[in-house]
């Protein structure tokens, strides 16, 4: 007897975005005062929207089903699994200094809490930031729903080589050989390389020189990991070894959001998603396999398609350590910052 085929197959690549909730997005000034972001045809061309300072990104993994649809997988936080993600709108708003910025207006069903509605940034949209809506494109063509943060290294980055030496992030060439605590020296694939601007979830997390035992201050985007090895009463999760993602560290003095202006990323590349040392931290490189391959931006994903096409790298085995448990433990994660 045949086992009943699911809806959505099991090896369908998983997509993960980084969505809010449309409460979180009100008008703040405007014909629909106090209103947020509702379905299309209520929305109103002039009317200001300001991100809520409190509002928090929810992480929200899709997987599509055979007749196209994009339904919740297992695990995401903004949907239970099987909810189905509609594309209501894209909409493109204009920020004080005469940017442009897009959100897709999505609607979950069902949501969580309650929640149906919810927006994805397609550009890093900033809390406090007055941005007027300019233009809604109804029915919007199929986009991918990619994450909009990669997991990168600010430029000047110094990453430790085989022979022990440091070598600025941007200054690596693939072929060099790169020290990692697993499999010891490496060679250098890739370096995915951009610039962008550094608001939003796109803001660079800066860790103080020495507060990790970091050389100097590394600085680094807010989604990627820094590997932490902690024995007996110290542990962080059932496992001594454990990732802990950048942005949950914040505390707002050893650790600190550098908002504004511009930051270069640079991503590198290797056979196996490895550990390697950055600023004498042990960090992970990019993982690449086909879930990690749909959140890249379109380019990022063109240069590994092009360059490496078979590259499916396997998870690190370390447990990822939950923003809560981060909290609780902060106090004793830093050491004396050096005078």
């Amino acid at each position: 007897m045949q086992a009943k085929a699911s809806p959505v197959a099991a090896s369908a690549p998983r997509l993960t975005c980084h969505v809010f909730r449309a409460d979180a997005f009100p008008v703040v000034a405007g014909v629909c005062l106090g209103d947020p972001l509702g379905p299309p045809a209520e929305l109103c061309p002039g009317d200001v929207y300001a991100l809520r300072p409190e509002a928090r990104a929810y992480r929200l993994d899709l997987r599509q089903a055979p007749d196209g649809r994009h339904v919740a997988a297992a695990g995401s936080e903004a949907a239970a699994e099987g909810a189905e993600a509609v594309r209501e709108a894209r909409l493109t708003f204009m920020d004080p200094d005469g940017n442009r910025a897009e959100i897709l207006l999505l609607k979950l069903r069902p949501g969580r809490d309650g929640a149906r509605r919810w927006f994805l940034p397609l550009t890093p949209i900033e809390a406090g930031t007055d941005y007027t809506l300019i233009e809604t494109e109804r029915d919007p063509p199929p986009l991918p729903l990619v994450d909009v943060a990669t997991i990168a290294f600010a430029r000047r980055t110094r990453i430790t080589l085989a022979d022990g030496s440091q070598r600025p992030i941007e200054q690596l060439r693939p072929g060099d050989l790169v020290l990692t605590r697993d499999n010891g020296p490496q060679p250098l694939r890739h370096v995915l390389s951009r610039t962008v601007r550094a608001i939003g979830s796109f803001a660079p997390v800066a860790i103080a020189r020495g507060a990790l035992g970091n050389a100097d201050d590394l600085v680094v985007s807010q989604h990627l990991r820094l590997f932490l090895y902690r024995r007996g009463e110290d542990r962080l999760a059932e496992r001594p070894e454990t990732l802990v993602k950048a942005a949950d560290l914040i505390d707002g003095a050893s650790v600190v959001l550098r908002r504004g202006g511009f930051c270069d990323y640079m991503s590198p590349v290797f056979d196996r998603h490895e550990v390697i040392y950055a600023e004498c931290v042990p960090v992970e490189s990019l993982l690449v396999n086909p879930d990690t391959r749909c959140r890249l931006p379109q380019e990022d994903r063109a240069a590994l398609d092009e360059m490496l096409p078979d590259l499916a790298q396997a998870p690190l085995r370390a447990a990822e350590v939950q923003a809560a448990a981060v909290e609780r433990a902060r106090a004793g994660l830093f050491r004396p910052r050096r005078r």
